[in-house]
Formats: C-alpha cells, structure tokens, sequence
C-alpha cells in the first residue's frame, strides 16, 4: 500500500482511498470491503472530531487569556485605589507596588518564620538538655 506523507502524518494515497470507495459504493467486496470503507470513515470522522475539538481548546484559551487581562487591569486599578486611601488616611502604602504585597501578608511572613525558628530553637533546647541528663 502506497503512503503519503502530509505534515508529518500518514495518510492513504488518494487514488487508493478513491478506489476503495468505488469498490465499497458498487458492493462488489462483502464484508472486508465494508470494513475498509467503515475504518476510512472512522479515521475520517476522528480527524475531524480532533481538528474540531483543537479549535474549541484553541477559543476557549483565548477567552481565558483575555479574561486574565482584564482581572490583572482589575487588579491594578484596585491596588492603586487602596494605596490612595491609605496615603489620605497617612498610612503607608497598602501594598507595595514594586513587589505586590500588602502589610498584611509581609507581617503574616514574618511571624511564621519566627515561629519556625523559635521551633527550631525549642527543638534544639531539648536536644540539648536530653543529651546533657
């Protein structure tokens, strides 16, 4: 059987595919024919279901891409109002622009690490203290 080779996939040559199809539609061949010509359709109908569903993954990205835009526009627009309130109100800015973190979770960090650390040290204290009775 003769192939050609179309963007990197196989595909049966034409004249063979047209053959197969004169044959199947003047009902010569019995079931093997039938079965060729259902296995063409079959491949025919999946290229087709594949082509179909890329474009539908390709649309919906697009979507979700302009979506991200806008709430990253949304974003912006929210953390500049913030930052003036909270300079009206003489508060230092609510976040920072430069590195998008407000007070809130720049403390939060901050605690943490010290419990972290103040484990660490509890842990050590204990180490040392069984070793040492």
């Amino acid at each position: 059987m003769e192939l050609g080779n179309k963007k990197a996939n196989f595909y049966i040559d034409e004249e063979i595919l047209e053959t197969i199809d004169e044959i199947c539609q003047s009902r010569v061949l019995g079931g093997r024919g039938v079965f060729i010509k259902e296995l063409v359709e079959t491949y025919m109908k999946g290229e087709l279901l594949q082509s179909q569903f890329e474009n539908e993954v390709l649309s919906l990205l697009r979507q979700y891409k302009n979506m991200l835009n806008e709430i990253m526009e949304s974003q912006f627009i929210l953390l500049n109002v913030l930052n003036t309130i909270c300079e009206i109100n003489d508060y230092d800015n609510f976040i920072s622009m430069d590195e998008r973190k407000s007070f809130a979770i720049t403390e939060s960090e901050k605690h943490v690490l010290m419990r972290k650390n103040a484990e660490i040290v509890k842990h050590l204290e204990d180490k040392k203290a069984g070793r040492s009775s």
